[in-house]
């Protein structure tokens, strides 16, 4: 009995490590693959992020541009009606007013904007200053319905800002002219008017264009990613637009007529607000309210080049803000200062499409 008990015992062993063995491989080559745990809230991420941005940027500005336009319109038929220097003060603060959130949606100028030309008709640049010469020394009207049908680049913002503020902001008020004033009131209309519309497309209460970045898939986008690549593409176009365009081009030429706002000498406020309007979309923030933007999805996977972006929106303000004392007159005497912010731009532009564009659409 006991020369049999000791090849049981071996016997058994043997089998238990077979089963075992056996267990082992069934389980490496049976066992489902894991999906990434991080795919399903990139996804349901990126939707809060476009959502966020829509919602809590995209609209209140359009509201607070359609506003500040319709304030505008009022301040110039006031001023036409009572021609006092008083109320063609007030018309021009109403305009640099005006300009603001225009400057700060520029990034979202895709879809409506785009779609019914909105864009060029309300800040087309350069203006056709021989054709606007000739306009105000014509009888041709100048009814809004008139003026709404004249090409882009005889109306829109920049009109408006060179009646207001003449060549170089050297107008004083006894220089405007009945002419100046009858245009003046009807462009500021058309700009009130094409405002509003633009308000009313993205609207969830009209026509509701922002639905398109709240809920995937839709009859535009199939995907938040789809979404969110319109809006990191808008913020790269701003940005390259911003040192490439508005700043290089005018510095390289040292021609006035390529600086955006000269009339008035508004160029590096509306540069601040092209970069407030990339930050708020970066960061998610805008004024009070803190919401989700494109950082969110970067700190999912890259904290260091979230950073780097948050670096550069910075550094890119530091560099503007020390453009002096106009823009108009750096480029001409301070060039230095307009060189610097276009590199910290430039910076800023190539962060967000070499490296952003790529970690957000993976």
């Amino acid at each position: 009995m006991k020369m049999l008990s000791k090849p049981n015992s071996f016997y058994s062993f043997v089998l238990v490590v077979s089963l075992l063995f056996t267990a082992t491989i069934i389980g490496c080559t049976e066992d489902p693959v894991q999906p990434d745990p991080v795919t399903p809230n990139r996804d349901s991420l990126k939707t809060v992020v476009t959502s966020n941005i829509t919602t809590n940027i995209i609209l209140p500005t359009y509201a607070e541009l359609r506003d500040k336009t319709a304030a505008l319109r009022d301040a110039a038929a006031v001023y036409s009606a009572s021609q006092t220097e008083t109320n063609w003060l007030a018309a021009r603060a109403a305009w640099y007013a005006a300009r603001d959130p225009w400057e700060a949606c520029e990034a979202f100028i895709f879809g409506p904007a785009d779609f019914k030309a909105l864009d060029p008709a309300l800040d087309l640049w350069p203006l056709n200053r021989t054709d606007l010469d000739s306009i105000l020394n014509s009888t041709i009207s100048l009814t809004p319905e008139a003026v709404a049908n004249f090409n882009e680049n005889v109306k829109g913002s920049h009109t408006a800002e060179y009646l207001l503020f003449g060549d170089t902001n050297q107008k004083v008020f006894s220089q405007m002219t009945s002419r100046e004033i009858e245009y003046l009131v009807a462009v500021t209309v058309d700009i009130a008017k094409n405002t509003e519309i633009l308000y009313n497309e993205w609207s969830p209460a009209d026509k509701n264009y922002a639905d398109h970045f709240l809920v995937y898939p839709n009859t535009r986008y199939a995907t938040a990613n789809d979404g969110l690549s319109e809006m990191i593409t808008g913020m790269i176009d701003l940005s390259v637009e911003l040192y490439e365009t508005k700043m290089e081009v005018p510095l390289a030429s040292k021609e006035l007529k390529y600086d955006e706002s000269a009339f008035s000498d508004n160029s590096i406020k509306d540069f601040q607000h092209n970069l407030l309007c990339i930050k708020r979309m970066y960061t998610g923030e805008n004024g009070s309210h803190v919401g989700k933007g494109i950082s969110a999805v970067v700190l999912l996977t890259d904290t260091l080049l979230d950073n780097s972006v948050r670096q550069k929106i910075a550094a890119s303000e530091a560099a503007v803000a020390a453009i002096t004392p106009t823009f108009g007159k750096a480029i001409l005497n301070n060039s230095q200062t307009v060189r610097d912010a276009i590199t910290a731009v430039e910076k800023l532009y190539r962060v967000l499409e070499d490296s952003v564009r790529v970690v957000i659409l993976r």
